[in-house]
């Protein structure tokens, strides 16, 4: 057990400095020392999928983190499950927002970016985004203005 959280915690050092090669290595070691302590390896896989998340990597981190959440599921624990779950939410949004981005930048015109948000308002509508509480900034305010459109009164 002591081997896993030497690894971990150097995973974290490394990571906290940006060195995700030297945190994936880390995170691999300590994965080694988890045989006795599924949670252990719950966190250690949750790790992993921060890391290919700050690299950009969203398929892998989804893969992983859906991995984190089932190992904290099987064990009962709520708090690793609900952890899992706003990262993976983080995780499709940012991918989300990264293709449009990539979208916006490649259009050929207004028309082509009036498509795009056009897109983009109807995946609001379709998710509920403009009903949830709290939503913040502009989404917000445009909600107010657009609920019409997603077929609110």
């Amino acid at each position: 057990m002591d081997c896993f959280w030497g690894h971990y915690r150097l995973a974290e050092l490394f990571f906290d400095e940006g060195k995700f090669d030297d945190t994936y290595t880390h995170i691999e070691s300590a994965k080694l020392h988890t045989l006795n302590s599924m949670y252990n390896l719950g966190l250690a896989v949750e790790l992993l999928a921060v890391v290919w998340f700050k690299k950009h990597r969203f398929e892998e981190a989804r893969s992983e983190v859906l991995c984190a959440a089932d190992v904290y599921e099987k064990l009962g624990a709520a708090m690793g499950v609900e952890s899992c779950r706003k990262l993976l939410q983080i995780t499709e949004e940012t991918q989300y927002s990264i293709a449009i981005y990539e979208r916006i930048m490649a259009a050929k015109d207004a028309e082509d970016c009036r498509e795009i948000l056009r897109d983009v308002e109807e995946a609001l509508c379709a998710t509920s985004v403009y009903d949830k509480p709290g939503t913040a900034g502009g989404v917000q305010r445009h909600a107010e203005s657009s609920t019409r459109r997603c077929g609110g009164s």
